[in-house]
Order: C-alpha cells, then sequence, then structure tokens
C-alpha cells in the first residue's frame, strides 16, 4: 500500500491526525444533532407541531437550510424558521472552520511557513 507512510514516526502524525479527524467529526455531528433536537422540542413546546416526527422533519429541513416548503409554519410564529435556518447556516460555516483547522493544526507545531523554509535551507546547506 504506496498511500500509507512507511516510518514509524510519520505512520504515528498518521494515526493521530486520523483519530483527531475522526472525533472533531463525531462531535460536530453530535453537537448539530443536539441543535436540531433542540429546535424541534421548542417547536413543541410552543405548540407550532402537533408531534415530534413532523417537529423533527421541520427543524432538519429548516437548520439545512433545504426548505422544501411541504410542511410550513403559519402566522406569527413564522420568523422562527428563519432563525433556524441562519443558526444552521452559521453553524455550517463554524464547523467547517473548525474543520479545516483541525486538518491544519499538525502543521502550525513546525513553525511558520518561513521558519521552516530557514530551516530547509539550514539543512540543504544554503545559509
Amino acid at each position: 500500500m504506496n498511500w500509507l507512510p512507511t516510518n514509524r514516526e510519520a505512520q504515528s502524525s498518521w494515526v493521530r491526525l486520523t483519530t483527531e479527524l475522526c472525533v472533531t467529526s463525531l462531535w460536530i455531528l453530535l453537537v448539530m444533532t443536539a441543535s436540531i433536537w433542540a429546535w424541534a422540542l421548542l417547536y413543541i413546546r410552543i405548540g407550532l407541531f402537533p408531534n415530534l416526527e413532523e417537529a423533527l422533519y421541520f427543524s432538519i429541513v429548516s437548520f439545512t437550510t433545504v426548505g422544501y416548503g411541504d410542511v410550513i409554519i403559519e402566522g406569527p410564529w413564522r420568523v422562527i424558521a428563519g432563525m433556524t435556518a441562519a443558526h444552521g447556516l452559521l453553524s455550517f460555516g463554524l464547523y467547517t472552520a473548525f474543520f479545516v483547522e483541525t486538518l491544519d493544526f499538525p502543521r502550525r507545531g513546525r513553525g511558520s511557513t518561513r521558519q521552516r523554509l530557514e530551516r530547509s535551507r539550514h539543512h540543504l546547506g544554503q545559509d
């Protein structure tokens, strides 16, 4: 398997990064699921939907900003659907940034680009 690193240090780094990405993915999934359920329970609490299935469906559709339009909120509570969509949109952006930061984290320990370039020059004897 050519895509696996061959030396011990690289393998350890690869395993650590893979573990961090898995943990990050699960954490993001957990937080997003909790947010969707919180919106669904709020909808039931204020009496917008008669059952959990419909409230959860509307919460998922609104949170992911799909907005099918087959289930809608009538009257003065319509603005809450926009709040759910805004929360979902901001959450997806935040979690995407968090995930990218997790991918970039191993590079940060090696210093800035300038420091890495200077170390490379030193190792190559180009001082």
